[in-house]
């Protein structure tokens, strides 16, 4: 019989079992002889654990009273195990947290708070506004969702399973809106990732026997890379479309200098200089009207050339402003609603779906003005480098990125490429 084989005969022989963990004898080489060992094996946050300990009898003398003797050390090293990992359960949490009454959206609230106090921190745990509020998005989702799903508001924490937070997810992969739009596979690993946090986080404080989103799996997002983007004469219908609504030139600027939103509606009048022709990209706005000039990425602040369409746009603001109220705080800014303040850029999504929703053209996000400014570029001849630097994306290879230059001319070169490839 081979080595194998008896190990294997051993374990089956002497296999016992406490609760959810498991205990067996086997064999294992110490110092050029083969000792009795035990092994106890059981999950832990969803992890697999074995630990092994000696039992101080070598494989030789593993008969008659040892091997009673073995088993019974055994049972006891199984039972210590599952008694130590119970009492274990049983601790007080690190952080002050009631966990005997504590219910899902109780425990939800603390960690919020928790996440809150991290605002703008430096390192790990650090967030940003932006990551709060859209998790507090997601925290109203599980609201609904044990509200109107389960239909119970202050269920336990305890309760809260496994398959309880894969049923949740679940739910949200179903989910369509009140425009008949389900929820991304981006959009659902948002969601994935944030309780995921949220639990684990739960399991590291001894707040919750395990974890429980251990073992959730993400989207897979590969086929999700590619974002709809309008063609030539699409383009051109939303851009003339854009004329008569009171955001409309929001709108055409973003589609014409493929900027972000959010850099589009923070755009000032010290930025643009009419006589040489640039603009200077160094601000955003975020949800709540903050104005920054923290960019999403070093390359996002650049300067890029001022073609005549966007001239055109930027004066007639400068006349619409000059007529209307003012708001001291938003003073020098382009784009401002009646009231004179910056516009919210969370409403530019819808206005953009109407609006291709009325031409009856590819219905695109207001992010996808950036890809169409992007595609159609590609299309009517600018060479990719010099889009790169247009669009300032971080790079676009390594080797275009290392070991090319683009300068002002080139760049000009890429937008009267882009207006004459419209034919605006």
């Amino acid at each position: 019989m081979t080595k194998e084989k008896q190990r294997k005969s051993t374990r089956s022989l002497t296999g016992i079992k406490v609760g959810n963990i498991s205990g067996w004898l086997t064999s294992k080489m110490y110092r050029d002889k083969e000792m009795v060992v035990m092994v106890v094996a059981y999950f832990k946050g969803g992890r697999k654990v074995t630990e092994c300990r000696t039992t101080g009898i070598t494989k030789q003398n593993f008969v008659r009273g040892n091997k009673v003797r073995a088993k019974e050390m055994l049972q006891e090293f199984v039972q210590a195990k599952a008694d130590e990992l119970s009492a274990k359960m049983l601790l007080a949490p690190k952080a002050d947290f009631d966990v005997a009454n504590a219910t899902v959206l109780g425990f939800i609230d603390y960690f919020m708070q928790r996440r809150k106090d991290n605002i703008g921190k430096m390192g790990r745990g650090g967030i940003t506004t932006k990551t709060y509020r859209n998790n507090e998005y997601e925290v109203g989702k599980l609201k609904l969702y044990l509200t109107d799903c389960r239909q119970v508001k202050d269920l336990p924490l305890h309760s809260f399973t496994r398959e309880d937070l894969q049923h949740f997810i679940d739910m949200q992969k179903s989910y369509v809106n009140r425009l008949g739009v389900e929820n991304s596979p981006i959009t659902i690993n948002h969601t994935i990732t944030f309780f995921k946090t949220a639990f684990k986080f739960a399991y590291s404080e001894n707040i919750m026997r395990d974890d429980i989103g251990r073992g959730i799996l993400h989207e897979d997002t590969s086929d999700t890379d590619e974002q709809p983007c309008l063609n030539r004469d699409e383009a051109v219908q939303f851009y003339h479309a854009c004329e008569d609504l009171e955001v409309g030139a929001v709108l055409q600027a973003t589609l014409l200098m493929g900027t972000r939103i959010s850099e589009t509606l923070a755009l000032h009048f010290d930025d643009i200089n009419f006589e040489q022709k640039t603009i200077h990209l160094r601000r955003t706005v975020d949800g709540d009207l903050n104005v920054s000039t923290k960019m999403k990425t070093k390359s996002s602040k650049a300067l890029i050339p001022l073609i005549e369409p966007l001239e055109i746009i930027f004066k007639k603001m400068l006349e619409r402003n000059q007529a209307r109220n003012h708001d001291k705080r938003f003073d020098g800014f382009i784009f401002r609603d009646k009231k004179g303040k910056l516009y919210r850029k969370n409403i530019f999504a819808e206005i953009t779906r109407s609006v291709c929703r009325e031409l009856g053209i590819t219905e695109i996000t207001t992010h996808g003005l950036r890809h169409t400014m992007t595609t159609l570029s590609v299309r009517g001849g600018v060479d990719v480098k010099s889009l790169q630097a247009l669009i300032r994306h971080k790079n676009i290879t390594t080797t275009l990125g290392t070991y090319t230059h683009t300068d002002m001319t080139d760049k000009i070169k890429a937008m009267q490429t882009f207006q004459d490839y419209l034919d605006l």
